[in-house]
């Protein structure tokens, strides 16, 4: 891996030697967009060093003034030389910081370091411009590690209310030894950035330095900094003139401890302020007399310290001191019902009651249990005694005396009303709870098991009822069709019965006369040879009829008359095959519905048998065919305005005529009655009367 740097170094360095570097001074790569820049321009700059930072940083400054670059170190240079770097530009991946990445350098000479310029942190704050080498005078006022960088460790430098990070590259024990010189007065030497720190897009200006060296103690800090100047009485102070007012001293009593390391306090001018310690490894407990000193801040209402330390002068108890019986509403609003916070409560001894509905899932080993206080949350923070919720379980009613804390931010520039975010209690010792009631066997949480298993019950149920439905379901299928295939083979078997019985009643009657007629022919030969061509001649008529009779039984096989829904649409569609040019005229008040197949067959029969014979015989222009139900009697009237007959002196059977002899068979089959009127000149009407309707299938 280094073998393949070197050479890729020292392609580098021969490109650019061969004249091909793009960049010549800082200016040029600050023109560079983003995207530019991340593309590795090449760049040949000359510079003079200003300072080399322990991870390989180098503050560089040529006529385009100060700025920054990357080095692995190998390059050895030292501050006050004048060096040709080579190298290219680049993006951190992860941040888009601009970096430049120098892999060769040749010193060309030595120049005296720069002066830096000299500014206050309040100028810094308002910093804009580009890197600059800078001496900033300023308060030490913590030192902390970087938690997302353990290679840095910051410095925060306090000028009145203003206050800056100094990051500076150095090792572990360097917090340890810089620790001790809180609220020294310091000079810092370094380089200022107007912001963008790698991952921290909004941390604002800021001063980078390449050693402890660069911290200048001007003022040590006191030897005692609980020695430092009391906070006083600041009732008039503006919450600027407060922030401002470095670190400051009280002394008082603790009223209440929780989170980590916060604690209430009452101090001997009887103002209640809250204190943030900055190590909360060395908490005092409740009751205890202490001192404490730390930076004072304010959320409008009181003095709070943070980054604060203290010291406990002695663990004497508060004197005994009444709870007041409070409910969080009389708190919180008015007896309007109007949110209306009352500040005087933060600190006092309150006694509420209600129902806990909500415990450490480790049975009162936690941190805090909640309170449902008539609709009301309310919290008792257990955090410094967690101990004392031994016991205690959901849904029991509890009395718990404590501390009232009315929790807020401090103020700030953009926060002018810091807002009261929530009331909580701070118990200070097991005899502040007190449970009134254990929680009954019918908890919620079992009659959620409850409802629960019901659920799964009714669930099962509703599955098994859901299985039995489609099992029936495919059990009822199965059936339907077996009975639809029983229906259709009986239907086949009715149909053959009926088509057998107009063969028989028909065509086979028909036949027998022929045959009996074809024997009178052949008797009659010898005998009376004129007979014979009559017998003969009626059986040629009577093979005419029964040809006839076997197309309209066919026909009948074909039809799909017998299935429409509508009788009278039946009725035309059964009779227009065999009108011819003869207009037809149906008028029918008989639903489908009311009539079987048997009957609805015949009646289609005899209707198209009659308008054959008003066509064929009578020559009628207009059929008429009228179909009415009353009182349970079903009648059909056939009617025509053809020539008309004598039906007392019609041609019969005898001379090859079967029609009228097939419709009064198919009116004696239906127990029904058939009436002819006609006369020559007068047109013919038929008549058949059914005494009973059935419905169809019935």
């Amino acid at each position: 891996m280094k073998t393949t740097t070197t050479l890729l170094a020292a392609l580098l360095c021969a490109l650019v030697a061969r004249g091909e570097a793009e960049l010549h001074s800082s200016a040029e790569s600050d023109a560079l967009s983003d995207e530019e820049f991340a593309k590795g321009r090449l760049f040949e700059i000359t510079a003079a060093v200003v300072a080399t930072y322990p991870n390989g940083i180098l503050l560089l400054k040529d006529e385009g003034g100060f700025f920054e670059a990357v080095s692995d170190g190998r390059q050895n240079l030292a501050p006050g030389q004048v060096a040709t770097l080579r190298g290219r530009t680049f993006c951190e991946p992860s941040s888009q910081v601009r970096n430049l990445e120098v892999k060769s350098a040749e010193v060309v000479g030595r120049e005296p370091i720069p002066e830096p310029r000299v500014m206050s942190v309040g100028e810094i704050l308002r910093y804009d411009g580009k890197v600059d080498f800078v001496k900033v005078r300023g308060m030490i006022a913590d030192v902390r590690v970087d938690d997302i960088d353990p290679e840095w460790n910051y410095v925060m430098l306090r000028d009145g209310s203003y206050q800056i990070p100094l990051a500076v590259v150095e090792s572990g024990s360097f917090r340890g030894r810089m620790a001790g010189l809180v609220d020294a007065e310091a000079e810092v030497t370094g380089a200022v950035f107007p912001g963008h720190a790698g991952f921290r897009l909004f941390i604002g200006p800021f001063v980078r330095t390449w050693s402890e060296s660069c911290i200048k103690v001007v003022v040590p800090p006191p030897d005692d900094p609980f020695e430092l100047p009391s906070i006083g009485d600041l009732r008039d102070a503006s919450p600027y003139l407060i922030a401002g007012m470095g670190r400051r001293t009280a002394s008082g009593v603790v009223l209440a401890v929780w989170g980590q390391g916060t604690f209430l306090m009452r101090d001997d001018e009887g103002h209640t302020m809250r204190v943030e310690l900055a190590d909360a490894s060395s908490v005092p407990k409740w009751g205890a007399r202490v001192n404490v000193v730390g930076y004072p801040e304010t959320d409008l209402f009181r003095i709070n310290f943070t980054q604060a330390k203290c010291r406990v002068e002695s663990q004497a108890q508060l004197l005994p001191e009444a709870p007041e019986d409070v409910t969080p509403a009389k708190i919180l609003f008015d007896e309007n019902g109007r949110k209306m916070v009352k500040p005087d409560y933060y600190g006092r001894l309150v006694r509420i009651r209600g129902r806990v509905c909500a415990v450490p899932s480790d049975g009162g080993q936690g941190m805090s249990i909640m309170l449902d206080c008539g609709g009301l949350l309310v919290s008792l923070d257990l955090s410094a005694n967690p101990g004392i919720g031994d016991g205690i379980e959901a849904e029991s009613v509890v009395e718990a005396t404590g501390v009232c804390v009315l929790e807020s931010q401090n103020w700030r520039p953009s926060m002018i009303f810091p807002r009261i975010d929530r009331l909580f209690l701070v118990p200070r010792h097991a005899g502040d709870l007190h449970v009134l009631s254990r929680r009954p066997w019918l908890t919620t949480g079992r009659l959620l098991v409850v409802l629960a298993s019901l659920f799964a019950a009714f669930v099962g149920i509703l599955v098994w009822a859901v299985s039995l439905r489609i099992v029936a379901r495919r059990t009822a299928r199965a059936l339907y069709r077996a009975e639809i295939v029983n229906a259709a083979a009986e239907l086949r078997l009715d149909e053959r019965t009926r088509l057998a019985a107009e063969l028989h009643d028909s065509v086979a009657q028909n036949l027998s006369g022929i045959s009996m007629q074809i024997s009178a022919a052949r008797s009659a030969r010898h005998v009376a040879p004129t007979d014979e061509e009559v017998h003969l001649d009626v059986a040629e008529r009577m093979i005419r009829s029964s040809l006839s009779e076997l197309r309209r039984c066919i026909w009948d096989l074909r039809s799909d008359a017998l299935d429409d829904p509508d009788f009278a649409a039946a009725l035309e569609s059964t009779v227009r095959p065999v009108a011819g040019r003869s207009a037809i005229h149906v008028s029918c008040n008989v639903k489908r519905s009311r009539l079987n197949d048997t009957t609805a067959h015949s009646l289609l029969r005899v209707a198209r048998e009659l308008t054959a014979n008003a066509v064929r015989h009578g020559g009628a222009a207009n059929v008429w065919i009228e179909c009415t139900s009353e009182q349970g009697i079903l009648r059909m009237v056939v009617r025509d305005d053809g020539r008309g007959f004598d039906p007392d002196s019609c041609a019969g059977p005898g001379e090859g005529h079967f029609g009228l002899k097939g419709i009064r068979e198919r009116a004696r089959r239906l127990d029904a009655v058939f009436s002819l009127e006609s006369a020559p000149g007068k047109g013919t009407t038929a008549t058949i009367e059914i005494k009973a309707v059935g419905e169809n299938g019935g």
